[in-house]
């Protein structure tokens, strides 16, 4: 492994809360400290370019949180970055024809790249501290300090539902990769397992890796069993677990409580369009061979 440390990543001597990178590789984002997030391109990484002045290193510096950036993720397909703050509100920005200003009296010189905010989501009525895309990039799972869930419609700005289920600081947010499972992670110290077709609970963990029914290890004729009663024979080869190892180890313990154990969840679906709002603009056509200028 080869391991780098860019010294001109920097966010105005403040701390770095995130960093993601794009899918594809041509840039990297982070968000900090500053109350900014800033977009890099990532062909400035790497000793060959370390020195090469003709590279920007630094693409863009969107300045629209009024409080620390504590989450930036890219969308899978790349058009779009999320980021959730202290000031509750998630963003959603998305890269316009032609190139950035800057800030009047900031010193620094325009931005290479024009990121404007196409969307803002807010509901969260503390810290935004993780976000998640699904695998579709079609909703957004927002983690935060109010113990909540929120789970946002991306193509209309709204919030579908509210997940109540911690009782303290909810740290972590994540997908199922096939998109059929929500895990979210506490300072209550239980994750949670939530269905996305009724965002019901479907199992809940007592303590950071205590001994529970997640830690039983699948024998072969149990996972075969598992991939039989949900995939049948009708994709005419054997289910592959590297689809999702996570979903088939939750479905078996799943199966194995339903007896007489079924998690209960506080769902509230809310479509009240005050919950987001959605900043008027053109959406510019999206180019999967996106270039950096």
């Amino acid at each position: 492994m080869i391991t780098e440390k860019p010294g001109w990543v920097r966010h105005e001597g403040m701390q770095i809360f995130s960093i993601d990178i794009q899918a594809g590789g041509l840039r990297f984002a982070t968000g900090g400290g500053d109350h900014k997030v800033r977009i890099w391109n990532m062909k400035s990484v790497g000793r060959d370019s370390e020195n090469d002045a003709s590279t920007s290193r630094l693409l863009a510096t969107l300045r629209d949180h009024f409080g620390s950036v504590n989450c930036v993720r890219w969308a899978k397909h790349g058009r779009f970055l999320a980021s959730g703050s202290d000031d509750q509100v998630i963003l959603i920005h998305e890269r316009k024809p032609g190139s950035g200003t800057t800030e009047f009296g900031s010193g620094e010189p325009p931005d290479v790249e024009n990121w404007k905010v196409t969307m803002t989501l807010r509901g969260h009525t503390a810290d935004v501290v993780d976000l998640n895309w699904s695998p579709d990039d079609l909703t957004l799972a927002s983690g935060s300090l109010d113990n909540t869930i929120h789970i946002w419609n991306i193509t209309n700005g709204i919030c579908t539902a509210v997940l109540r289920g911690h009782s303290s600081l909810v740290k972590g947010v994540t997908w199922d990769p096939i998109g059929s499972f929500i895990a979210s992670q506490s300072d209550d110290k239980t994750v949670i397992i939530w269905r996305t077709n009724d965002w019901s609970l479907a199992h809940r963990t007592e303590g950071h890796w205590s001994k529970s029914e997640l830690g039983h290890r699948l024998t072969d004729a149990e996972l075969d069993e598992i991939k039989r009663s949900r995939y049948g024979d009708v994709r005419g080869r054997q289910a592959n677990v590297a689809e999702s190892p996570a979903q088939l180890l939750l479905e078996a313990v799943c199966a194995k409580q339903s007896a007489n154990r079924k998690g209960t969840s506080n769902v509230e679906q809310n479509q009240i369009s005050g919950k987001a709002s959605i900043e008027p603009s053109v959406v510019a056509e999206f180019d999967s061979k996106d270039n950096l200028s």
